[in-house]
């Protein structure tokens, strides 16, 4: 082991002090993605609102397309998380479309 090395050394003469280095890390983005979910939750929420429930016309292709395009960006979370619940609104309104056309065969 070598006796000469010290923790802090000093600039020599004429030598400039060592400047601190940064790193810097840009975290990654989808705002596509997680327009598609918000979307998503938005049109979830409105489907359980008698009133609202027209504006899932627009509400429901919008959030799909946003999540479709979201799926192609990184990070994907957002966007498939999003389509996974519009899988599941897709299922609930076909649901209940089904019961109220045998609904409407029955009488």
């Amino acid at each position: 082991m070598d006796n000469n090395i010290q923790a802090n050394p000093q600039p020599q003469q004429g030598q400039q002090p060592a400047q601190p280095q940064y790193i810097i890390v840009k975290q990654q983005s989808n705002p596509v993605g997680l327009t598609g979910f918000i979307l998503t939750l938005v049109a979830l929420v409105v489907t359980f609102i008698p009133v609202l429930q027209y504006a899932n016309v627009v509400l429901v292709p919008l959030a799909l397309l946003c999540c479709l395009i979201g799926l192609f960006k990184k990070p994907r979370a957002f966007a498939v998380i999003g389509l996974i619940i519009h899988l599941i609104l897709i299922g609930l309104v076909a649901t209940c479309v089904g019961g109220l056309a045998a609904i409407a065969s029955a009488s």
